[in-house]
């Protein structure tokens, strides 16, 4: 089989860990390689004509003012006819598909926008169709380990956004049902059962989405299903067609305040016992080993007169989480590991802010750019240590 692996990467002056570097070789230029390696590909590298600025600030401006204008960079190099190859890899640069925040982060479908997260423009169309095309590629890396590594296992990702029905009106349960299928269960579907649920077929004729597909997909997808499901936990939501309820924030999806629990200080509504239940929903569903992957509290952290950061709240966090895992090993749910969001403090995906701490580790950078990136424990550093030592028994 005949394959071209064709990328463009950005090397160069970058911006990253909240300060700007310079990098000799780009990511996506060494995962192509690697998977030139792994297939014994042709490699083709992206070159523009009128290459944009070295500056990386620069470089951004170029390039939007290029979307802003519907503008496509003449390139160079490339080859006349490509009927010789039988399969073709495209990379570049790219990070929750089935919402508006998806077009950002995952699918990478915007162009030229500026402002807030929760403003983003979204069309419909080109997201579903972008999410498609990655279940065609998670399905055929899948298979393609499967076939040449059958020791490997292999798995997907979702960000789960676990979400109740406000009240016991049948209504709310119904527009729950729907938000849970679109944001939290389709892309899974696809990933572990290898074909479009059907309830996608109404959804995609009422937002009037036509998903353009090649003969061979159907066949690829059901190929390449994954071993085992991983996915992120970090809120709860509450959905309702009542239009009094009050709203909670969330930079990544909102939903109605549900009065039985506290929110960060980020208005994400913090729920342990909703973790377990969405353990027992997943594996009850699928059937497959599971995986926490992010779980973790989003915070301001200050220190202290001693100089400390003391975040017995994140601590609190954790440690009311790793319990209702325990407690959903217990109800049967094949659990084979969990990893926190995360090990050190960085620039936030979803507000691009320094103040918006995670880690175990305190970074010394700033919102306003200053901080010279030293690097501190806090007393979450020394807590987390105890549990990985105890393997989660000692949780004190």
């Amino acid at each position: 089989m005949a394959i071209l692996i064709a990328y463009y990467s950005r090397a160069g002056e970058n911006y990253f860990g909240g300060s700007y570097r310079r990098i000799p070789v780009g990511n996506t230029r060494r995962v192509a390689e690697q998977l030139a390696s792994l297939t014994g590909g042709d490699l083709l590298e992206l070159r523009q004509a009128h290459p944009y600025s070295d500056n990386y600030r620069t470089c951004v401006a170029q390039a939007r003012a290029d979307w802003q204008q519907s503008v496509r960079p003449e390139l160079l190099g490339l080859p006349k006819d490509l009927s010789g190859y039988d399969r073709i890899y495209l990379g570049y640069p790219n990070y929750c598909g089935t919402m508006p925040m998806g077009a950002i982060l995952e699918t990478g479908t915007i162009r030229g926008f500026e402002g807030p997260t929760d403003k983003v423009p979204d069309n419909k169309q080109e997201r579903f169709q972008a999410l498609h095309h990655q279940f065609v590629a998670s399905a055929e890396a899948v298979r393609y380990a499967h076939d040449h590594y059958p020791q490997f296992k292999m798995g997907c990702m979702i960000c789960f956004i676990t979400s109740y029905a406000l009240t016991c009106d049948p209504a709310d349960e119904i527009a729950n049902q729907k938000a849970m299928q679109i944001s939290n269960w389709f892309c899974s579907d696809i990933h572990v059962r290898g074909e479009y649920p059907s309830y996608m077929k109404r959804y995609f004729a009422e937002n009037n989405i036509t998903i353009r597909q090649e003969p061979e997909d159907a066949a690829i997808l059901k190929a390449g299903t994954v071993d085992f499901y991983t996915f992120s936990y970090y809120m709860s939501n509450c959905i309702t067609t009542h239009k009094d309820a009050d709203d909670v924030g969330g930079n990544i999806i909102a939903g109605k305040k549900n009065p039985y629990l506290k929110a960060s200080d980020w208005g994400w509504q913090i729920d342990p016992i909703g973790l377990r239940y969405t353990l027992n929903e997943i594996y009850d569903r699928y059937h497959i080993p599971l995986m926490v992957v992010e779980n973790g509290l989003g915070a301001y952290d200050k220190k202290d007169a001693d100089g400390k950061i003391h975040d017995s709240y994140r601590i609190d966090y954790l440690r009311a989480h790793i319990e209702q895992m325990a407690e959903a090993v217990k109800d049967g749910v094949d659990l084979m590991g969990y990893t926190p969001w995360g090990c050190i403090d960085l620039v936030s995906a979803s507000t691009g802010e320094m103040a918006k701490r995670y880690g175990f580790i305190y970074v010394n950078k700033f919102d306003d750019g200053t901080g010279d990136l030293s690097r501190e424990k806090k007393d979450s550093f020394y807590w987390y240590q105890k549990v990985i030592a105890t393997n989660g028994e000692d949780l004190g």
